[in-house]
């Protein structure tokens, strides 16, 4: 009995355990990790003015398949952003101040951003001392690729260390002069040297960017004003920016010089072969001589063909100087008369040849020209219209008078007395027929 008693008291207390161990409530499931997107490389990334490329890595874990990476900059000097295992960037140049943007990379919610600053641009070193010769002087020309027949446009110019006296070969004593043949892919309005870096060319090739051989040299002269100490490159590059010019040339004896020069650039257009025209001309002197030679029926039969010159200074050969090439009537018995300007081969008589050039780049027919010591300057021009009057007087002297107009419709008007020549110096006898050469085996310099 006893036994039975303490099962039964033992049951309620059983049941009771089992009650409240069914009535515990389930554990929750674990929560899903966050996703986690974090910069592993430098907050703050430098470039110099150079640029170049840039590499961002990170590290993201956690992620879903469903959402991608992005990268991001608002400014256009950093470029070709790509996103991958890292995000990669290029920085450009810089040529101005220094500055600084930045990189924003996002995945779903979650950013960072890194910050790109770049330096500025460094000036341009300036020459050691002591190597840098500084010109304040530029005299030059400009040449159409036309003229040139090539596709450059070419500047030939000089920078020297004392103001040009107005002639091409006006050197003066204790001077420097420094010679630059350069040809570029453009021409500013003022016929300026364009900016730009151009390197020596020992071929002389006329391509755009590079400075032609055989008409880069420099010199200085001597208390005669005569080409004492020579320069000759064996290296040149020129730097040309916004009214500055700086060459770095390297000498044959491996010295380097710099040439150092700052103002205007602009140039002189050369004119074109048939025309190089002054503007309007006025003929008005009474000293002046002539030579003429006579070439019988040259042209064409029953006409006589005479060719005159007149010089200004016949002993320098400077000054105004004026071709003449007339066809004159038979039935007269020497040149004088009017002359009008021939326009067709059925009406020849008393006409003069229009100004041409040979192909040989002689000047042919009927010019008027400035000469400078036997050479053409950037003064010529072709007679192309109007009346040529000659008048012969007993003494021998002739009176010329023009009314007449060139290629350009300038006038070239007024009158020239002039003295026949007694002794012709070979010089004078050369040049009697279209013998004066627009290029003389040198460039020629226009003066501006």
């Amino acid at each position: 009995m006893k036994k039975l008693f303490y099962l039964l008291l033992c049951l309620p207390l059983a049941f009771a355990a089992c009650s409240e161990k069914e009535a515990e409530p389930k554990p929750e499931p674990k929560p899903e990790p966050k996703p986690v997107f974090t910069l592993t490389s430098e907050a703050v990334m430098q470039f110099d003015a150079e640029g170049g490329n840039g590499v961002i890595t990170y590290t993201l874990t956690n992620a879903t398949d469903e959402v991608e990476v992005t990268a991001s900059c608002p400014a256009n000097w950093v470029s070709d952003i790509t996103v991958g295992e890292n995000i990669t960037f290029v920085v450009a140049a810089n040529e101005g101040d220094a500055r600084e943007s930045k990189i924003t990379a996002t995945w779903g919610q979650l950013s960072f951003e890194v910050a790109i600053k770049q330096a500025k641009a460094e000036a341009e070193p300036e020459p050691e001392p002591g190597n840098v010769i500084e010109l304040n002087y530029i005299q030059g020309s400009y040449y159409t690729p036309e003229q040139m027949e090539i596709e450059a446009h070419n500047y030939f110019f000089a920078l020297s260390s004392v103001e040009w006296d107005g002639t091409e070969a006006g050197l003066s004593a204790n001077a420097a002069y420094f010679y630059f043949d350069i040809y570029a892919d453009s021409v500013n309005a003022d016929y300026s040297i364009p900016n730009g870096v151009y390197e020596l060319d020992i071929y002389d090739s006329g391509e755009a960017g590079t400075i032609g051989y055989s008409y880069t040299y420099g010199f200085e002269t001597d208390g005669t004003a005569a080409p004492a100490n020579w320069y000759v490159y064996t290296d040149a590059t020129v730097t040309v920016t916004d009214g500055k010019l700086v060459a770095e040339l390297v000498l044959e004896s491996g010295e380097e010089v710099s040439v150092v020069y700052e103002g205007s650039l602009a140039l002189a257009p050369v004119k074109d072969d048939e025309g190089g025209s002054a503007g309007d001309i006025v003929l008005d002197a009474t000293d002046y001589t002539y030579a003429v030679e006579y070439y019988g029926d040259y042209y064409t039969a029953d006409s006589d063909n005479w060719v005159v010159v007149i010089y200004e200074n016949a002993e320098t050969m400077s000054g105004e100087y004026i071709l003449l090439d007339l066809i004159s009537n038979p039935a007269n018995d020497d040149w004088s008369g009017s002359y009008s300007c021939l326009v067709d081969d059925t009406n020849y008589l008393m006409t003069y040849v229009p100004g041409y050039v040979t192909e040989d780049g002689y000047l042919a027919g009927c010019w008027y020209a400035i000469l400078e010591d036997g050479y053409l300057s950037d003064v010529y021009a072709p007679l192309y219209d109007g009346e040529i009057s000659i008048e012969l007087n007993d003494n021998g002297q002739a009176t010329f008078t023009f009314d007449c107009l060139d290629d350009q419709n300038n006038s070239v008007t007024g009158t020239v007395t002039a003295t026949p020549l007694l002794e012709t110096s070979s010089k004078v006898a050369n040049m009697s027929k279209a013998t004066l050469k627009l290029n003389n085996g040198m460039k020629s310099m226009a003066i501006r």
